[in-house]
């Protein structure tokens, strides 16, 4: 603002008028940017049919089936006397693969169902933060500058004077009156 705007305002002042600012930082809106680009990943997986991984946990499971639950029910058996290649053994390894085949995919189920929940919690924290107004509106009043001050402050000693002196000529013109005036009597 240059010297002659600033005197100016300083004398005569300056009309009201509406603001807008910035609410957030430089990093706050950064991150609020980076929400709405984890949003959009984040819809165009579940619209892909991008469930969270569940094959690791399938592979651990099928992987400790076979290397210690196999071997443990053909010790078994064999302590038992039967042989390890007998048609009961593979009856009872098929039906426990099965059963194994049943519980993931169950568990599966359950686990696309939990990340599906966290998904929906994430999309919602992020659609909070991305969703929020970057900019705020605000009203500057008006500056009656020194000059305008003056002349407010003597039009508002002049309203009460006037309003004072009114109020006395009406009381002289009830007391003049012939209430409360002796006028010679």
């Amino acid at each position: 603002m240059a010297f002659g705007e600033s005197l100016k305002n300083f004398l005569v002042g300056s009309p009201g008028q509406q603001m807008q600012f910035n609410r957030f930082t430089p990093q706050q809106q950064n991150l609020q940017n980076q929400s709405i680009a984890q949003i959009l990943s984040l819809l165009q997986g579940v619209s892909g049919g991008n469930q969270s991984n569940f094959a690791p946990i399938a592979q651990q499971a099928r992987t400790q089936f076979q290397t210690q639950t196999l071997p443990l029910l053909a010790e078994r058996f064999t302590s038992l006397g039967s042989n390890k290649r007998s048609s009961g053994l593979e009856g009872l390894a098929l039906q426990g693969a099965q059963g194994l085949e049943e519980g993931l995919a169950a568990l599966q189920s359950k686990h696309n169902l939990a990340a599906g929940g966290l998904n929906n919690q994430l999309l919602g924290l992020l659609l909070s933060l991305a969703t929020q107004p970057s900019f705020e509106s605000a009203y500057k009043p008006a500056n009656y500058g020194l000059l305008g001050g003056i002349a407010n402050g003597l039009g508002s000693a002049l309203g009460n004077v006037g309003s004072t002196f009114g109020g006395l000529w009406a009381l002289n013109k009830f007391l003049g009156n012939g209430i409360g005036n002796s006028g010679g009597q």
